[in-house]
């Protein structure tokens, strides 16, 4: 998922390369250890004892039951139907802490493992999965889990009256939605409309909703189910499968989850999980408070630790009391895009000004802003280092995928100037300022748009306006709370340009197939297009449906290369820079193994505990 419409590694990629390329024979000696497996066409495991598996990656230890983890958080859930909300909060949240999957993603592995799914086999043609479920799983009210419950999951995906987000493509191919057929209680089918390669991978983003609980609402129509797990719903109502249940919500303030006790899973030594009692998410949207608290000993846990904050909290760690990290680049890049988007909204008032769609349609007005932005001086200056520029919208993070190959665009403003001039735009001096104006006379200006809420996003927009004001584009920033943001991207359209972030939930190229996909909602800078509006969109089309299809792992590398060149030089989201993840918390918290990728810090929350004061 992303991280508006809303999900890392630096090692382990290679080592992922070398599992896939030698699988066909592993399978035939029938010897390799589950997790050794990635993405496989078929992968069987004995989980009967339900157990988390020793991790040969990590060190786990065996935790202390009580206590509670408190965690930062940029704003709460916007419901407690993740299928509702793509946004990181609720994701974050709700899928992650409230559901669980068939398959998962181990982060300290970067491989795909069981969860509700006990094994899997995959057709020789890739058009179908059976599955066998976990058997004794039930739900936080009690209600035993079953093929019923998934059967009821990804009809609530395939629903457009339900589900009109970017998860609704998690379950698309061809257009035609995965349908998942029930066999026994504890087997099920899922068909394909195509032939899909690493289904695990696309798939485990999926947390399984109860069918006693949400079929009625289903059933009485869209608004019905859109209003049973409000924000403002009793928590008593909200059941899921994941380590933790709803105990409180406050908005604005606080989301506090308690301990499931009906969870699944067991650690090595056959404690049931979770350790904690309580995980907490706590609302501090302003860094400078963010900093406060986690110097003060109120929040456990604060991810997205800024350049300004790092070196201050480095120096602090000298009292033993929380440690901080840079873990590198993460899979979420910062990105800039126009809106091309040539629709026109219930009034019949186009989305964009047709004067300013012209500009913004003209690739080589895209590459001319490129040039003209100093993003080294970006991380330099705003990212104290602790970053990259960017040349693609997959991150370098992204060792395996990513293509070092693609068009990039240092910063040269004559070269800015000549693909201005040859798009017919001409520089003028008005009232002694450089001002860029099209073939028509008319001035380049236009607003940016950013999350008020990220700092750091803040501070790039005013470069970013600086630097094109060298080249006569005068550029307005207007800094919108991150749930406008969100709704003008997705809803209403009424933008003209975007400064955000895109967050792949995994490293796997399905993971961008909802961005690059014309007919997707989160298709950002046109969505859901009945047809590709342009002949490069309608290419990468086809290269997105060849990558679903190709098995040879080199081949999928040759296809996913090319669309990082295409995207690279049509530009349709400019990149910027890839921050790297810095994150802090108590050495009190056990366990705590962040990761790059979302849910970050919290993605194993099952197993985190309290050591005991020393």
């Amino acid at each position: 998922m992303l991280e508006l419409a809303q999900h890392l590694f630096v090692s382990g990629s290679s080592k992922a390369r070398h599992k896939m390329e030698g699988i066909m024979s592993r399978l035939r000696l029938f010897a390799l250890l589950w997790t050794l497996l990635l993405l496989v066409s078929f992968i069987g495991c004995n989980g009967a004892d339900q157990k988390v598996q020793d991790n040969p990656g990590a060190q786990v230890e065996i935790g202390r039951r009580g206590g509670r983890v408190v965690v930062a958080q940029r704003d709460g859930p916007k419901t407690f139907n993740y299928l509702l909300s793509p946004d990181v909060n609720t994701i974050t949240t709700v899928m992650y802490q409230m559901t669980s999957r068939l398959f998962e993603f181990n982060h300290d592995t970067q491989e795909v493992a069981p969860s509700l799914a006990e094994s899997w086999k995959t057709a020789d043609d890739g058009t179908s999965m059976t599955i066998k479920l976990r058997q004794g799983v039930a739900f936080s009210d009690g209600a035993p889990f079953t093929a019923d419950d998934v059967v009821f999951t990804f009809q609530l995906f395939a629903d457009t009256g339900v589900v009109n987000s970017p998860f609704r493509s998690v379950v698309m191919v061809d257009d035609k939605p995965i349908t998942a057929e029930k066999i026994d209680p504890h087997t099920v089918k899922l068909n394909f409309p195509a032939p899909v390669v690493d289904p695990e991978m696309k798939l485990n983003v999926i947390g399984i909703l109860p069918k006693h609980k949400l079929e009625p609402f289903f059933k009485q129509g869209a608004e019905a189910f859109r209003a049973a797990w409000s924000v403002s719903a009793p928590a008593s109502e909200i059941v899921g499968l994941g380590p933790f249940i709803l105990k409180e919500f406050a908005p604005g303030q606080r989301t506090i989850l308690a301990r499931n006790p009906r969870y699944w899973k067991k650690d090595s030594q056959g404690n049931q999980l979770p350790y904690l009692d309580e995980l907490i998410f706590e609302v501090v949207s302003n860094p400078s408070t963010r900093l406060l608290k986690v110097q003060s000993g109120e929040l456990d846990i604060s991810d997205e630790v800024t350049p300004d904050q790092f070196e201050t909290l480095k120096s602090g760690e000298q009292t033993g009391e929380y440690r901080v990290r840079d873990l590198g680049p993460w899979l979420t890049v910062d990105l800039m895009w126009f809106n091309l988007n040539s629709g026109e909204d219930s009034k019949g008032r186009p989305y964009v000004d047709p004067a300013k769609l012209r500009w913004f349609s003209n690739a080589r007005f895209r590459r001319a802003v490129m040039h003209a932005i100093d993003r080294q001086s970006i991380v330099n200056n705003i990212l104290r280092g602790h970053g990259t520029v960017l040349h693609s919208i997959v991150s370098p993070a992204n060792k395996r995928w990513a293509n070092p190959d693609v068009p990039r665009y240092e910063y040269n403003l004559n070269a800015a100037r000549q693909l201005l001039k040859e798009a017919g735009f001409v520089e003028k001096q008005v009232d002694g300022r450089l001002q860029l104006v099209d073939a028509g006379g008319r001035s380049v200006e236009f607003t940016l748009i950013t999350q008020e809420e990220i700092d750091v996003r803040k501070k790039m927009a005013a470069i970013i306006q600086e630097d094109l004001a060298k080249i006569g584009i005068k550029m307005g920033v207007s800094p919108l709370p991150n749930s406008e943001v969100i709704a003008r991207q997705n809803n209403t359209y009424e933008y003209e340009a975007i400064l955000s972030g895109l967050s792949p939930s995994d490293t796997a190229p399905s993971a961008y197939a909802n961005v690059l996909q014309s007919s997707s909602s989160a298709h950002w800078w046109f969505p859901s297009q009945k047809a590709p509006a342009s002949d490069w969109e309608a290419k990468i089309d086809q290269m997105v449906d060849r990558l679903s299809r190709t098995r040879s792992v080199e081949e999928r590398k040759k296809i996913f290369d090319e669309v990082q060149k295409i995207v690279a030089e049509q530009l349709p989201m400019l990149p910027v820079v890839t921050r790297n993840f810095m994150t802090v918390a108590k050495t009190s918290v056990g366990n705590y193994r962040p990761s790059v990728i979302i849910p970050r810090s919290v993605w194993n929350s099952e197993e985190l505990f309290v050591r005991e004061a020393r």
